[in-house]
């Protein structure tokens, strides 16, 4: 049987006085989730704000630096962009969304991941031994859409899948030449706030 507003299937429990009691079998609903699956597509990128301003990690702090006062360009600004495919299982996304990425630096046999921090705008470093190999809807917490901003330009946005009104972007902290990264609530995507330049490492 099926109901008549949405064509699901149910089936019949029982009758309790007068009325008729159905469970409706939603397995479309039930079983799919937003679930993605590590690709073996990988690049290593520095992240690069305006002025220069590279995306660093020291220790478990995040922070844009000033290039010219980084003598020589470490591994700490040294981003692995892991791209994950949606699983069959997934329910279909606009194309408009962006490619699912985890961002990452490998440091000392451990990786070093940009992560979402529940209850807030602040990002957080997230260590890890592995990338996971499948990220599940309720876990994605340093999984972002890589969007383009501007289509002849490699100007992304990264916006978080965990918080999708919210994307990554810098904030001045007093001096000039760091700025912190932050969760930004963005408009649209032209917001400078939130473009974030990937040249690849050389």
């Amino acid at each position: 049987m099926a109901t008549s507003h949405s064509r699901l299937p149910c089936t019949f429990i029982k009758i309790l006085e007068d009325n008729f009691y159905f469970e409706v079998q939603n397995d479309e609903l039930d079983l799919q989730s937003d679930c993605f699956q590590k690709s073996p597509t990988s690049s290593v990128h520095w992240l690069r704000v305006q002025d220069n301003l590279l995306l660093s990690i020291d220790g478990e702090q995040l922070y844009f630096v000033d290039l010219t006062e980084k003598q020589q360009v470490g591994s700490d600004c040294q981003f692995i962009v892991q791209a994950f495919n949606e699983t069959p299982d997934s329910p279909p996304h606009s194309e408009q969304r962006g490619r699912a990425v985890t961002l990452a630096v490998m440091e000392k046999r451990k990786y070093k991941v940009v992560s979402c921090r529940e209850g807030s705008q602040d990002i957080k470093v997230q260590i890890m031994d592995k990338l996971p190999e499948i990220i599940k809807d309720d876990d994605c917490w340093s999984l972002f859409y890589m969007k383009n901003c501007c289509r002849t330009s490699d100007h992304y946005l990264f916006v978080s899948a965990a918080k999708p009104n919210f994307a990554l972007g810098f904030e001045q902290e007093g001096n000039p030449s760091i700025c912190k990264l932050v969760l930004r609530e963005y408009i649209d995507e032209v917001d400078e706030g939130c473009r974030i330049e990937l040249p690849p490492c050389q």
